[in-house]
């Protein structure tokens, strides 16, 4: 249960990114009915709002430490996704941090197993 909440949580935020990110450079103008009927933003937003809710249930399942590292796993998602998806550059302070991330995860999570 835990491993699906998590799952779903980083990857609605990260989608909801990425539809974000797509979104603001089809927006022409910065106006409120542009917003407002902008597909991208809307489901974006809407996978915002279920990530907020896939969050409560998490934190009703473990400490808010363990939720909080898991969710550092979205920056991550969101380098790669931003590579892949967008052609953005990758400096080495983004593939040590990611490196980090990843490594600090795998030492929190050794008593786990």
């Amino acid at each position: 249960m835990k491993i699906v909440l998590v799952f779903t949580l980083v990857f609605s935020n990260i989608l909801a990114h990425i539809l974000f990110k797509m979104a603001s450079t089809e927006l022409k103008t910065f106006d409120l009915v542009s917003l407002a009927t902008n597909y991208k933003l809307i489901v974006g937003a809407l996978l915002q709002v279920g990530a907020l809710l896939v969050w409560v249930r998490l934190l009703q399942h473990v400490e808010l430490f363990w939720a909080g590292l898991m969710a550092a796993m979205i920056p991550l998602g969101l380098v790669l996704a931003g590579r892949i998806i967008f052609n953005e550059q990758l400096s080495t302070t983004h593939i040590l941090g990611a490196v980090l991330i990843v490594s600090g995860l795998f030492i929190m999570n050794i008593q786990r197993v």
